[in-house]
């Protein structure tokens, strides 16, 4: 409710949504078998002959394909159960905005612009006068956020523990993870796996058989509607992206995004939707910047040749048609110099795209650290090799042109039933494994995966900052839990967690300026706390909140499931956290937050992340200036509306605290004398090896590929 900002922009979205549906259906219905296709392509030839053509053909839907008829019924019933599934979930809407309305005091307008924290706070405070929860005394932020988004962190944990994404033992290289086979796995597996009171079947987690013949019937029923899908797909991107993609093709076709695949691997723990999108959008500047550093000459060159010739010729024709505008009805091949006129257009825009070279050339270190800052992701095979084609390449395959994109969520229709088929029941022991072994029952919440509780003593990794090592083999792989904590900590200022979290926060900031931003906010904690316990009431609305702790981490992690080597990075040498694209002056400077404290908005977040990442400078800015003490500074000195200093701080603290994580992980490489030693490592990562080679002996049997990586990583 408060992602979509409110009742009415919901039920809008719902019916907009009908509509495009029963609009795309029956422009499909009417291109396939209404349109005069015969005389439009080959009967109009000249004025005069196109009078005399008919749009639409005379016999038009008395004979239909018996494959149009399948297509219109399947989705005609898709159209009804939206429909149907549209008045279903009117009660449950008014009732929700009731609750906004009178339990929390939030209309929906205020929704465009309030924090989400607010709104964690109130149903907290709520909590403890009317017992939303009768089983648990007190809600906290955590149980909300682990209610929320209890199927997104099992996700989450599958593909950090690789069991997700899937490849064809046919096409090893095609490693995708579509929308299509997404909505399968969470239809075969997470929803299967809950019952209604949000606890873990029994029968489910014990039933190998049971899964393995739910993925393959589902495989069978995606692979009989794989063409209706796939045509319908690829009608609806054309209808979307078609005149944008002719408009603006260098800007639209070939720009780039993160697949799904991409997002998956960089979505933390308990990370709630708008927030992570704020945070991929924040990475897109320096991700862009980082692709033009590597242009293919031989390419670029032809490219270059191409716009000059095909420049030329629109040239003339512009010349011509300021002489003569009749002159663009003259038929050449077929075709009038109107139609060639677009054509060129289009060519143009794509070459001059092939053939831009970047503005000024920067250092491919530098921003590929600056783009892991915000996603949080950087392998230990990528480290300070950043300006090698291998790891362009391998970062091209997460960050890819939004053409290939469709075209993947197309192919997915097909690929979907054979991963379902083939590929998914081999790994349903391993996912029920991993199930039985990572899920944690917490009153009043349910059954939940235990990674997204922040459980440091089971799960903690000391090179990433947690005060004790956990067991040996139920470690996240690349500190993903001690990222996600970290994440969670900064995005929920009213959060209060156990002393383990305070401990990784103290070791990883250090005697930095945003260890003191972290002291003020548990102190600001505390505080708060006492006054709960006197009764007194909580300051106002208009006060700054007390900001907490900051961002996510960094890299890769021994442990042989996780495919990457822990020792590979010995000497390896971290950028400064002012270094490259991310400086406080240097790349991207940070803004005066007090002219965005007028704004009153919240993370809705796009807004406030766009400027973040803008050039307009702060004026006490200066070469060697700490992020923290720069936010700080304006965050004392001018009161804002709920939230508003927070998020533009927490994501500035998010970046700085992941190059922190990032300095202590190197850090404990070369200690001796640390929290762990060498030997400590090398003893860790032989008991994390031999511990994922007995719970997954099986994989053995799987293609070469994939056993190649694990006894590496062993």
């Amino acid at each position: 409710y408060f992602e979509e900002r409110g009742l009415r922009c919901i039920l809008a979205g719902r019916v907009i949504q009908l509509l495009t549906l029963a609009f795309t259906l029956g422009l499909a219905v009417c291109l396939a078998d209404a349109l005069n296709w015969e005389g439009l392509v080959n009967e109009c030839k000249d004025e005069h002959s196109c009078a005399a053509v008919q749009l639409l053909r005379h016999d038009a839907l008395s004979a239909p394909s018996p494959f149009l008829k399948l297509f219109v019924g399947v989705f005609a019933l898709y159209w009804l159960w939206m429909l149907l599934h549209f008045f279903w979930d009117l009660r449950p809407l008014l009732e929700m905005r009731a609750f906004y309305r009178d339990k929390l005091r939030i209309v929906d307008a205020d929704l465009q612009v309030v924090a989400w924290d607010l709104v964690v706070q109130r149903v907290v405070e709520l909590q403890a006068t009317s017992r939303l929860c009768i089983v648990k005394d007190q809600l906290t932020a955590h149980d909300i956020a682990n209610r929320i988004l209890r199927k997104e962190n099992f996700m989450v944990a599958f593909v950090n523990r690789g069991l997700l994404p899937l490849e064809l033992p046919m096409l090893p290289s095609l490693n995708m993870l579509t929308k299509t086979l997404e909505w399968n796995v969470y239809f075969c597996i997470l929803e299967a796996m809950f019952d209604s009171e949000f606890r873990i079947r029994q029968s489910f987690t014990q039933d190998v058989t049971g899964l393995r013949r739910r993925l393959v019937l589902t495989g069978v029923l995606n692979l009989l509607l794989s063409p209706f899908i796939a045509a319908f797909m690829l009608i609806f991107f054309f209808l979307k992206h078609a005149e944008e993609f002719h408009r603006r093709p260098a800007s639209s076709a070939f720009s780039r995004d993160y697949s799904s695949r991409a997002r998956w691997m960089m979505r933390e723990f308990n990370e709630l939707p708008h927030i992570f999108e704020a945070r991929m959008l924040a990475s897109t500047p320096d991700a862009n910047t980082y692709v033009e550093q590597f242009p293919a000459p031989l390419l670029t060159l032809v490219a270059r040749f191409v716009t000059f010739i095909v420049g030329s010729l629109v040239g003339v024709l512009i010349l011509l048609s300021l002489l003569n505008e009749r002159v663009l009805i003259f038929y050449l091949h077929g075709f009038n110099l109107f139609w060639w006129l677009s054509m060129a257009s289009v060519l143009l825009a794509v070459s001059r795209t092939f053939s831009a070279q970047p503005n000024v050339s920067m250092h491919p270190e530098a921003l590929l650290q600056s783009v892991a800052r915000h996603t949080h992701y950087m392998p230990a095979t990528w480290r300070q090799r950043g300006h090698t084609r291998q790891v362009y390449e391998e970062f091209a395959r997460l960050y890819q042109y939004r053409v290939l994109l469709l075209l993947q969520e197309i192919l997915g229709c097909v690929i979907t039933p054979l991963l379902l088929c083939f590929v998914l029941p081999r790994r349903a022991p391993d996912i029920l494994a991993f199930v039985r072994a990572f899920t944690v029952h917490v009153e009043g919440v349910g059954h939940v995966c235990s990674l997204a509780l922040f459980d440091f003593e089971r799960h903690g990794d000391v090179r990433y900052g947690a005060p004790v090592n956990g067991v040996g083999g139920q470690r996240s792989c690349e500190g993903k839990m001690e990222k996600s904590y970290v994440n969670f900590k900064l995005h929920h200022p009213s959060w209060r967690q156990a002393h383990a979290g305070d401990a990784l926060l103290d070791k990883i900031s250090g005697g930095s300026s945003v260890h003191a931003h972290l002291a003020r906010s548990r102190h600001a904690a505390d505080h708060q706390a006492q006054h709960q316990a006197h009764g007194q009431p909580h300051a106002q609305q208009g006060q700054p909140q007390a900001l907490p702790n900051a961002g996510t981490a960094s890299p890769a992690s021994h442990q042989s499931m996780c495919n990457t080597q822990h020792h590979a990075q010995h000497h390896a040498q971290h950028l400064s956290p002012h270094s490259g694209g991310v400086s406080c002056c240097g790349g991207h400077a940070v803004i005066d937050v007090g002219s965005v404290a007028v704004m009153g908005s919240s993370l809705g977040a796009t807004q406030l992340m766009l400027l973040s990442s803008s050039q307009l400078l702060a004026p006490e800015c200066t070469a060697d200036s700490h992020l923290g003490s720069l936010i700080g500074a304006s965050l004392s000195a001018r009161p804002n509306r709920h939230g508003v200093i927070s998020e533009l701080q927490a994501e500035r603290l998010n970046a700085e605290m992941y190059a922190r994580m990032d300095d202590y992980y190197l850090g404990d490489m070369h200690r001796g004398d640390g929290e762990e030693t060498h030997a400590d490592a090398h003893a860790d990562a032989h008991a994390d090896a031999h511990a994922e080679a007995q719970d997954g002996a099986h994989r053995g049997r799987e293609a070469h590929a994939g056993t190649e990586v694990m006894v590496r990583g062993a």
